[in-house]
């Protein structure tokens, strides 16, 4: 069964209108009036219909007859903002937008009601989707992996940088090993394939790590020399990154450059 469109007869067609109109219009609906009716539609949706009453009388919810009616939108942020809609257009809140477990674990609703006791849900409930709410992880580096033609060199260089900085050893395998700090870590593997890295070319240039204080940065420089570290940019050095941006550059014995970033 496929519904073509529903009719709500309402005690005040123009103040129903108002609200209802706010609310459709909202989630993308077109308008049309006639003679004692006011229509909405959507493609691929069934249409909406208000009717002015035949005879006057105040809808309860919960008595036999209308329920309420539930329209689905895209996204829990989709729920909050179409209830925001209705809520400044006159309708009462019934319940707030919240997660409803006893439906689904997915399923966020809210509820609201006008004058007249008519009640509509905002609803999301698909299984398969993804919560459009960005978490504050997202787009942080969950890892990176740098191949080397010299494991026991690359090791021992960056387990000394990156011990500094607060990384632990991670991983150990014969090919490769790796540091990790909170949520990131850093893999240095064998590389596969021979061929030296050039930074000026396509593909990595450099990697900026953030150093704390700029008493960190300079202890850095100062012995990254005697731990397979060589300085760059000395003649420029603590702002060779532009006026005002403390850094320290160094490149490893395979021109892996790495840029020490103080705090601001």
């Amino acid at each position: 069964m496929i519904v073509d469109h529903l009719g709500i007869t309402v005690d005040d067609l123009p103040r129903a209108s108002a609200q209802f109109g706010a609310v459709l219009g909202a989630l993308g609906f077109a308008r049309s009036d006639g003679d004692g009716a006011v229509f909405w539609w959507r493609a691929g949706e069934p249409e909406l219909i208000l009717y002015g009453p035949r005879e006057r009388g105040h809808h309860v919810h919960g008595r036999v007859g209308w329920q309420h009616l539930a329209l689905e939108v895209g996204s829990r942020v989709e729920v909050d903002r179409i209830h925001g809609v209705a809520v400044a257009a006159g309708w009462t809140v019934v319940r707030e937008p919240k997660l409803y477990p006893r439906f689904s674990d997915r399923y966020y609703a809210s509820f609201v009601e006008d004058a007249a006791g008519i009640r509509l849900e905002f609803m999301h409930n698909l299984e398969n989707d993804i919560d459009v709410t960005v978490p504050a992880s997202a787009g942080v580096v969950h890892h990176l992996e740098l191949r080397t033609a010299d494991l026991a060199a690359a090791t021992a260089a960056w387990a000394w940088l990156l011990g500094e900085l607060g990384y632990a050893p991670y991983q150990t395998w014969p090919e490769g090993r790796s540091w990790r700090k909170g949520d990131t870590y850093l893999v240095v593997a064998a590389a596969p394939l021979t061929g030296a890295h050039d930074r000026r070319m396509p593909g990595l240039s450099h990697l900026a790590l953030h150093a704390g204080p700029r008493a960190i940065v300079d202890r850095l420089w100062a012995s990254a020399t005697d731990h397979g570290w060589a300085r760059l940019y000395e003649d420029r050095h603590p702002f060779a990154g532009g006026e005002g941006h403390y850094a320290a550059f160094f490149e490893n014995a395979e021109r892996f450059k790495v840029e020490l970033v103080a705090e601001a």
